[in-house]
């Protein structure tokens, strides 16, 4: 092993790869490199700093490897102290942290400069731990990336057919509320009565399937499945089983046949931001996100991405994401930040959901919103709500099934079914043509459930989605109560385009977790699960 001071580039980048490894199936690698870009520099800058001062460069490198030793683990150190107390004093206070953080910088750079006499033997140590620590990161974002090659083309060549259109064309919308269950296990499960949500949607004109059940029991599978108007386990003939990978899902989103058939037939794709990146149709015609405003938050416009939010949340930073800032316009702190950018986008979507109804040509119209999954951002009237935790798609600072999180699920489902029937009647009301809209759970909640795997989910209360249809002039004859999104789209086109598509068996599977193409048919139970057991 080398003594040459390596460890301190490779003590900085581990944090990035280790969350990065972390989260691999969920960010996208551009997501990470400007962290790694500014962990590089504030390497080589400090190494250069400590070099004027100490005039040596392996004692340089030894202290930059404890500043980014301490550096780094200070949030992790945090989250696990924060709430313990000894004889009623909290130990993780920022002001007790950070004396002791400091404490250690000192005493271990006095011994790193003045009691070490080996300085190669440390630095060839530390240059072996920091190797040995990079293994793990590296060999799970590399596996990752190669378990998502497939070994047969993924994307099945079907011939596109332009659609048989006569007269007018309806705008197709396509909104998908993620995670909203269906009326039936509010009521029995939860104990929330939402049929007046219900109701109000039926006087508008809507068809609703009241016992729709979605084909897969998570987001990606869900509208892989739904936009391509077939079932994915044809997957299980490419991938192994237990390959852990979402990349080949991402892809059949993006090149999904029901888009392709749509603007093959004249139709153009206007998509809104959702927050994952996977359901996300950046290349639209018409791509729609928030600008921040100066006034929406006192940062004026929060330059970082999620996962560049988590990184310095678990930094020695945390403390700067635990300070309170205050403007003229508002006070916020930075940890919340993540929080209010995803609150904004959610408004912005449905105030914008309806700015194509008055331009000229046919549009398809996607909507992917983040709720009423967590992240809990809104209160039963809109309220914003506060947040100790780091920004998450995954529920924070509860646990699932406990009172807290049942109740933070139904009240962000209040205001989301204010903000959903303003936007349906904007829709409605300014349309020259009369749409399709299609609201739609990808998939049910879990509020009870601890672990994911099949004996100790309730398949029925997972899969039981809402369901909703607008078609024009009331043309629901091919709807039915049990309809599941495999078969939305081929009622769509045969309805309304002349299409002949043969409705599928309404199915439902479950993959365990870490096997994305495991498809375990629970068709039975979810028929069969008692929602209150």
């Amino acid at each position: 092993m080398t003594s040459k001071p390596l460890h301190p580039l490779l003590f900085a980048i581990y944090p990035m790869l280790a969350l990065l490894s972390a989260n691999v199936a969920e960010v996208p690698l551009s997501d990470s490199y400007r962290s790694l870009y500014l962990s590089i520099f504030l390497t080589f800058l400090l190494l250069i700093l400590l070099h004027l001062i100490t005039k040596d460069w392996i004692k340089a490198s030894l202290l930059t490897s404890l500043f980014f030793i301490t550096f780094f683990s200070y949030g992790h150190i945090y989250n696990l102290l924060k709430d313990t107390e000894i004889l009623g004093y909290r130990v993780g206070r920022h002001s007790m942290l950070l004396i002791v953080s400091g404490s250690m910088v000192i005493l271990g750079g006095w011994w790193l400069l003045f009691r070490i006499r080996d300085y190669s033997k440390v630095s060839k140590g530390l240059n072996f731990i920091s190797l040995i620590l990079l293994i793990m990161p590296v060999f799970v974002i590399t596996n990752y990336y190669y378990q998502s090659i497939p070994n047969s083309p993924l994307l099945k060549d079907i011939a596109i057919e332009k659609l048989d259109i006569e007269g007018e064309l309806p705008d197709i919308y396509y909104i998908i509320l993620d995670q909203y269950t269906r009326a039936d296990v509010f009521q029995e499960k939860y104990g929330f009565d939402n049929s007046s949500f219900i109701k109000e949607l039926e006087q508008l004109g809507f068809y609703i399937a009241d016992k729709s059940t979605s084909n897969y029991h998570s987001t990606l599978l869900s509208i892989s499945s739904s936009l391509n108007m077939d079932y994915i386990n044809w997957l299980q003939e490419i991938y192994s089983p237990d390959t852990n990978s979402n990349e080949p899902f991402g892809e059949l989103i993006r090149d999904n046949l029901v888009f392709n058939i749509l603007t093959e037939s004249g139709y153009q794709l206007v998509a809104f931001k959702s927050g994952v990146y996977r359901t996300e149709f950046r290349d639209a015609d018409k791509f729609i996100q928030s600008r921040i405003k100066p006034s929406d938050l006192s940062t004026l416009g929060w330059p970082l991405n999620p996962f560049e939010n988590l990184y310095l949340e678990s930094s020695l930073a945390r403390i700067l994401f635990d300070t309170r800032l205050i403007t003229k316009e508002t006070e916020i702190k930075p940890i919340e930040i993540g929080y209010e950018l995803h609150r904004i986008e959610i408004l912005h979507t449905f105030s914008n959901l309806d700015d194509i109804v008055k331009e000229d040509g046919n549009f398809i119209v996607f909507a992917h919103i983040l709720a009423p999954h967590a992240p809990f951002v809104f209160g039963p009237n809109g309220e914003k709500l506060e947040h100790d935790e780091p920004y998450s798609l995954s529920p924070v600072g509860y646990t699932i099934g406990d009172e807290k999180f049942i109740k933070m699920y139904i009240d962000q489902t209040k205001y989301l079914n204010t903000l959903v029937l303003n936007a349906i009647q904007n829709i409605l009301a300014n349309s020259k043509t009369p749409p399709i809209i299609i609201i739609q759970g990808d998939h049910g909640n879990a509020g009870y459930a601890q672990k994911k795997d099949i004996p100790n989910i309730n398949m029925k209360e997972r899969h039981a989605i809402l369901n909703a249809y607008y078609f024009p002039g009331g043309e629901t004859d091919l709807l039915y109560p049990t309809i599941s999104p495999v078969n939305t789209f081929r009622v769509v086109f045969n309805t309304f385009f002349g299409g002949e598509y043969e409705l599928l068996s309404d199915r439902n599977y479950f993959n365990p977790s870490q096997r994305q193409f495991d498809y375990v048919d629970v068709t039975d139970r979810v028929k069969s699960d008692e929602l209150n057991p």
